[in-house]
């Protein structure tokens, strides 16, 4: 049998005087209006800001109630929007939350990684990479691989609609 050097002894040493500095993780848990676990520091919405009308840069992780992207405005929805959106011609919406509504694309830039029920284009720019419902009207939508449209995930690319 080897004895072990210093330099492992001195190792253990030093890993048993410091220990092992792990990452610990907690979990918040909230059911009814009541945490459960860790919640130092966690933060509930109650209620909504209402509907929203959106002239400059915007970025939103509340409760909405839909809101209305004019010319020149842009907002990047993190949050969840119990209500329509809608984006006017120079109005831009970026959504990683979710809208229980339609987004209704009247001209303007709307890209969606998160989730929406339905989307409505008339022009503009789309690009769907995250999960729609549906999709209408005779705006172009480019699609990426990935996106799930009405449940069903797209195995590549597709643009649809519009002028190709």
């Amino acid at each position: 049998m080897l004895a072990p050097s210093y330099p492992m002894l001195f190792a253990l040493f030093v890993i048993g005087l410091f220990g092992i500095n792990a990452p610990s993780y907690a979990a918040c848990n909230i059911v009814g209006g009541k945490a459960y676990g860790d919640c130092g520091g966690v933060r509930v919405n109650e209620g909504t800001k209402g509907h929203l009308t959106v002239r400059t840069r915007t970025s939103e992780a509340a409760i909405i109630d839909g809101a209305t992207i004019l010319k020149g405005g842009t907002l990047e929805l993190s949050g969840i929007s119990n209500g329509d959106i809608t984006v006017q011609r120079g109005g831009q919406l970026r959504v990683t939350g979710v809208v229980n509504g339609t987004v209704k694309n009247l001209g303007g830039s709307v890209e969606v990684e998160g989730m929406l029920h339905h989307l409505h284009t008339t022009g503009g720019k789309v690009i769907i990479g995250g999960n729609v419902g549906s999709v209408s009207g005779e705006g172009a939508v480019s699609y990426k691989k990935g996106a799930v449209i009405g449940g069903m995930p797209l195995d590549r690319p597709v643009r649809k609609g519009g002028k190709q």
